[in-house]
């Protein structure tokens, strides 16, 4: 009898085992991002892809962009919850909020939220997040002063900063502070303007230049493209804290490596459609970093990066 019950009992967790072996089939998975360049959804769509989830075979992604306008990330979030998806992805602060405010039983993996999850209210605890939320998240204002660090090393005779922020994201709260920090220690004038998209960029770059700024940050939840296109008709060098601003031509970032978080969020996922809880699964900071330096841009603005900088640089836009 017990040689039976120990058959039965192996047979049982075998099964339970090559089940979990197997990818799970016909998954929904919603993707919520500021805009359709931003490099989070290609990055997690990969990450997804080597474990397994491919489109086109056992995977669908449905895939909703704000175009920059941060005001339209409640109806997107809705819009993806009420399709359903089995589980939903959200690039930056406004998304996380958007997806939380819109389901508070869809599970919902952060992609690397600026803001401090626990202190909006998303999850309890980053160890225990307590709901259906979780994912990688933290560390955006640290990475602005950083990236600021490295602007002034690149400009040391920097006296005047502007700071283009975003009215419509809540993490301009907890940035701000710390820019105007940084900026003081540094001994830099901040000069910053809250904004809620790029009809409103022209008018405040035209009074920074006005005032002799001699470089500008743009938080990476606004448009980075306008922002450029503006600014180098100013011939203006311009930073953040997100790799978007050099791909867009901007001149330099300081960021979490997005391929690090891609990785984190596809495990998550992975836990999630094989049985886990959000709740069961601790919120990760992110671990690895990237300094990017467009060098085609630093060229078009007369400037010699220094080879302190050159040898730190992750990335070297030619």
């Amino acid at each position: 009898m017990r040689r039976r019950q120990l058959l039965a009992a192996t047979a049982a967790l075998s099964a339970v085992q090559a089940a979990r072996a197997q990818t799970p089939r016909g998954v929904r998975i919603g993707i919520l991002a500021p805009n359709v360049r931003h490099p989070g959804p290609p990055a997690i769509e990969q990450a997804l892809a080597e474990l397994g989830y491919t489109k086109g075979g056992n995977l669908v992604i449905e895939l909703r962009t704000a175009n920059d306008q941060t005001e339209t990330m409640a109806t997107l979030a809705d819009e993806l919850v009420r399709l359903p998806v089995d589980v939903l992805i959200t690039v930056q602060t406004p998304a996380a909020l958007a997806a939380r405010r819109a389901s508070t039983t869809v599970p919902i993996i952060m992609a690397g939220i600026a803001i401090d999850p626990v202190a909006v209210g998303l999850v309890q605890s980053l160890a225990r997040p307590g709901g259906n939320v979780t994912g990688v998240a933290g560390l955006g204002a640290d990475l602005a002063v950083k990236a600021m660090q490295f602007m002034r090393e690149l400009l040391p005779a920097m006296k005047r900063m502007g700071a283009m922020l975003n009215a419509a994201d809540p993490f301009t709260s907890s940035l701000q502070p710390m820019l105007q920090q940084a900026a003081g220690t540094l001994g830099i004038e901040l000069r910053v303007a809250s904004v809620r998209g790029p009809d409103e960029y022209a008018p405040v770059l035209a009074a920074w230049s006005a005032a002799r700024v001699d470089a500008a940050f743009i938080q990476p939840s606004l448009s980075q493209a306008a922002f450029i296109k503006l600014a180098d008709a100013q011939r203006l060098p311009s930073f953040s804290f997100g790799r978007a601003i050099v791909q867009a031509g901007g001149l330099l970032s300081y960021a979490a490596s997005q391929r690090d978080i891609a990785q984190r969020v596809a495990y998550m996922v992975d836990r999630i459609l094989r049985g886990d809880k959000p709740a069961q699964i601790p919120v990760e900071q992110p671990a690895s970093f990237e300094l990017s330096i467009n060098l085609r841009s630093a060229r078009a603005l007369g400037l010699a990066v220094p080879q302190s900088l050159l040898l730190r640089a992750t990335e070297l836009i030619e």
